[in-house]
């Protein structure tokens, strides 16, 4: 279960949903409480490991909901460039 803290969380992970879509892309299944939070994982041969037994903490999704973020602003950065240089092509090519 090293491979869910190790390689999925810290390396594949772009998000806190991608993070649960990988858990499941794995045949295994996020746990909830009955509140909705997700609270550990199922392997494929039905045993339940809490977040806290994988060594994942709050500060894990904290990291998890930053990096979605910082994501999110380098595509919209990247967007923004494409643009300007689109603009500056279309100037260009007017007399």
């Amino acid at each position: 279960m090293k491979f869910i803290k190790d390689y999925l969380l810290k390396y594949k992970a772009k998000s806190r949903q991608h993070f649960f879509e990988l858990i499941r892309d794995n045949g295994m299944t996020v746990q909830y409480t009955r509140g909705g939070i997700p609270s550990g994982v199922k392997d494929t041969n039905g045993r339940s490991y809490s977040w806290q037994k994988l060594g994942i903490g709050p500060s894990d999704f904290n990291n998890l909901d930053q990096r979605y973020i910082l994501l999110k602003m380098d595509d919209r950065l990247n967007k923004l460039e494409q643009l300007r240089d689109g603009k500056k092509t279309d100037r260009n090519l007017e007399p």
